[in-house]
């Protein structure tokens, strides 16, 4: 709708960005356990207490850890990142949360083989590790070192994936370094 019928785009918006936020204050609550029923429509749901205050417990040890942890669904879309992923890839969890894993890295690896090798790994053992580049969506590098998991969900008909990495972008520029003042010596 236009101005001209009778609505203003700043105010829509503006209300767009309250509901946006309540509707944020409403899912922190329920991931921090301080809600044990939700109303929608004429349902109500009842939230278990004792997994809410599991789901509060690894909540907590996921927000306070220092490696970048990102979930991914069947989809690659992104559905969790810390406190650390959001330092790390440079964006907020709002800004990511139901896109494309691509919308915060896309990763380049440093041979040609290391793509199927990883692919083989998954597929034979559900979980990868290794080293690769991570390219946030600037179109800025950083070296990683990374575990990938497969996440499986009884109720879900694909997998998801569990990405945690490690910044270790000095540890390369410090070996560039050194083989550097290597070439030089002799």
């Amino acid at each position: 709708m236009t101005e001209s019928e009778g609505l203003d785009p700043r105010a829509e918006l503006e209300a767009l960005r309250s509901r946006l936020a309540e509707a944020e204050q409403t899912l922190e609550a329920i991931r921090s356990g301080e809600v044990d029923a939700l109303i929608v429509g004429d349902n109500v749901y009842t939230l278990d207490s004792a997994n809410a205050a599991s789901n509060r417990l690894r909540s907590d040890v996921l927000a306070q850890m220092k490696d970048a942890v990102v979930a991914v669904d069947a989809e690659e879309r992104v559905i969790y990142l810390n406190r650390a992923a959001e330092a790390q890839y440079g964006q907020a969890s709002s800004q990511v949360l139901g896109h494309p894993l691509g919308h915060l890295l896309a990763v380049r690896w440093y041979r040609a083989d290391d793509q199927a090798a990883a692919a083989t790994a998954m597929d034979d053992a559900g979980a990868w590790r290794g080293e690769c580049v991570h390219v946030r969506s600037d179109g800025s590098e950083i070296h990683v070192e990374a575990t990938v998991t497969v996440l499986r969900e009884a109720s879900a008909p694909a997998d998801g994936r569990l990405i945690v990495s490690r910044d270790v972008s000095e540890r390369y520029r410090a070996a560039a370094a050194l083989r550097e003042a290597m070439s030089e010596l002799g």
